[in-house]
């Protein structure tokens, strides 16, 4: 996939993403809370159990933290692709796990993930375990990359919210843990603007306001990344790939309405080179009052900022891509059991740590999928920002036909960006490449 950041979220079979991913947060009736801001020295959220705190929430102890069996001792890698501030954090709670316990989780940082687990793994260098999104578990697991745990998990499914535990299933195989519910949504410069915008007009008068490109200022950001513009892609009823019809949708007349507004509306505001790490730093070296990004974004935010759901085109809705981030189970797995426990322990006790989900809320804005947490009061205001595009979002295919689409897609529409082909001509040679990929 040529995404340059996350792709985001999908589940399993016909499940909508408000239905399954709004879900995460609130659309089971669950008593919230436990858990204040550390552990308790048994390695739980605080109380005799394990589980609470003294926060007087009515569910201390409701919700277990599972620590490693007794006797499990070997040691395991877990590969990430988190930017700073997410690195930092999960650098923390996998110092608390090795501090408490004898299992021992390595943390290896690896950019352009999807080709080193590709080679690494198949290689036999690579991990126990890694984190991404949903949506690479029925490829990888076609690819034989992922490890079949159902039979030796000991958490409760029920401990997740929504429809998160179909996210680390493919066809029936278990193979990892379901930690946060993501997807991109405005985020802005809180010094440069006092509201969020509610219309196009109101967005297109401070994008003007602010865009001097001579001056090294811009008046929109966002990453030109098939990911990243699926909002709009969506946002007239198009799609790009239907799984349970098995249908492109790209070169569809409402696909392309969309995907014209971001050349003709959106990319006039942007810096040139429509790169993630071009558009990710203009916003935050403070050069733009817009930027559409999701969590893993701000926590590297040095100014005060707001959230809210991505700005309407005019006669149309933004449905973006959503998704579940999962700790993954590699095949790597089924060669070592002692690393395979060591690996299980730490990904059961990441899942299912109260303390260690309220902190990547808080923190960084991840959308908890525990229960514990399922009560939107329970998080802070990025959670609640994210919110209105989680609600209204779309979830990512999840099948391997998938796979195929992400790269024609973003090559095409680069095209038409540089002004060599219209988005239709370029929809259109989209849809051919990926039908050849797919014979």
């Amino acid at each position: 996939m040529p995404m340059d950041r996350r792709t985001l979220v999908k589940y399993l079979g016909t499940v909508s993403a408000a239905g399954a991913l709004a879900g995460c947060i609130n659309a089971e009736e669950t008593d919230s809370g436990n858990g204040d801001d550390g552990n308790g020295g048994d390695g739980g959220n605080g109380d005799e159990d394990g589980n609470g705190d003294d926060d007087g929430s009515d569910t201390d102890g409701e919700w277990e933290t599972l620590e490693p069996e007794e006797g499990v001792t070997g040691s395991a890698t877990l590969w990430h692709d988190r930017e700073s501030a997410e690195q930092e954090l999960l650098a923390d709670v996998v110092d608390e796990f090795n501090d408490q316990y004898e299992p021992t989780i390595s943390l290896n940082q690896v950019a352009d993930i999807d080709d080193r687990t590709r080679t690494a793994i198949p290689a036999g260098e690579g991990p126990e375990g890694f984190e991404w999104a949903h949506d690479w578990a029925g490829t990888y697991w076609e690819e034989g990359l992922l490890s079949d745990q159902s039979d030796n998990l000991r958490v409760d499914m029920e401990t997740f919210t929504g429809d998160a535990p179909n996210a680390i299933e493919w066809e029936g195989n278990v193979v990892g843990l379901p930690h946060a519910a993501e997807t991109t949504s405005l985020i802005y410069n809180t010094e440069l603007v006092d509201e969020p915008p509610e219309t196009f007009e109101e967005l297109e008068a401070i994008m003007d306001e602010h865009h001097d490109p001579d001056g090294g200022m811009y008046g929109f950001t966002f990453p030109i990344d098939p990911y990243f513009y699926s909002g709009y892609a969506h946002a007239y009823g198009g799609f790009y790939y239907d799984e349970e019809a098995d249908e492109l949708g790209l070169s569809n007349e409402e696909t392309v309405e969309g995907l014209e507004f971001v050349v003709d509306e959106l990319y006039p505001y942007m810096p040139r080179d429509f790169g993630y790490e071009a558009q990710a730093n203009t916003f935050q070296s403070g050069n733009a009052p817009f930027t559409i990004n999701g969590p893993w974004a701000v926590g590297n935010l040095g100014f005060e900022y707001g959230i809210a759901g991505q700005p309407s085109p005019p006669g149309g809705e933004p449905e973006p891509y959503t998704g579940i981030s999962n700790i993954y189970f590699a095949s790597a797995m089924d060669d070592d059991e002692e690393r395979a426990a060591a690996f299980r322990s730490f990904a059961e006790w990441f899942v299912t740590n109260v303390d260690v989900q309220r902190r990547q809320a808080d923190e960084l804005g991840y959308i908890p999928v525990h229960a514990a947490l399922a009560d939107a009061d329970e998080t802070g205001d990025d959670v609640s920002g994210f919110m209105t595009d989680i609600e209204r979002g779309r979830a990512m295919p999840q099948g391997p036909k998938m796979d195929a689409v992400w790269d024609p897609l973003g090559e095409e529409f680069e095209e038409a960006i540089n002004g060599n082909k219209s988005v239709q001509e370029a929809m259109d040679d989209a849809e051919d490449r990926i039908r050849d990929n797919w014979d």
